[in-house]
């Protein structure tokens, strides 16, 4: 399972890079402020589930609790977890631990040039369009 971290200021896009991803790769979608998102852990149903996304962290009731059992169920199933926040220290503060080798992408709405490829335990930046990309090419069945 990878773990990966889509983080930046509001307005940076997370949430839309999140929410076009899961769409494209079949994700579960756990967020608090989409009204169509659950707002609390249940295992996803569909086997052929590619993902869970958790967006808004921070926000969820148990938080903790709730990227645990996420957390397992995609260890368990080899899919990576997607968690959605402002900064890292926001999980932190929840007390989720965030694991060594989890990749960062960090989007800056004004970020130009080519963005590193992502590499575990490390944060890349760029744009939404850039991370986009990078983004696909992570969930991208192998």
């Amino acid at each position: 399972m990878k773990t990966i971290l889509v983080t930046g200021s509001t307005g940076a896009g997370k949430s839309t890079l999140l929410a076009r991803l899961a769409g494209q790769n079949r994700m579960t979608i756990i967020d608090p402020f989409l009204p169509a998102a659950s707002k609390a852990w249940q295992e996803p149903t569909d086997a052929t589930c590619g993902g869970i996304v958790i967006d808004h962290v921070r926000y969820l009731d148990n938080a903790k609790a709730v990227v645990s059992a996420a957390a397992r169920w995609c260890d368990e199933h080899s899919v990576s977890l997607w968690l959605g926040e402002i900064w890292r220290g926001g999980l932190e503060s929840k007390g989720i631990a965030i694991p060594d080798d989890a990749i960062e992408l960090h989007l800056e709405r004004d970020a130009n040039g080519e963005p590193e490829a992502p590499v575990a335990g490390q944060r890349t930046v760029g744009n939404l369009h850039q991370m986009l990309l990078l983004a696909q090419q992570i969930a991208a069945p192998v």
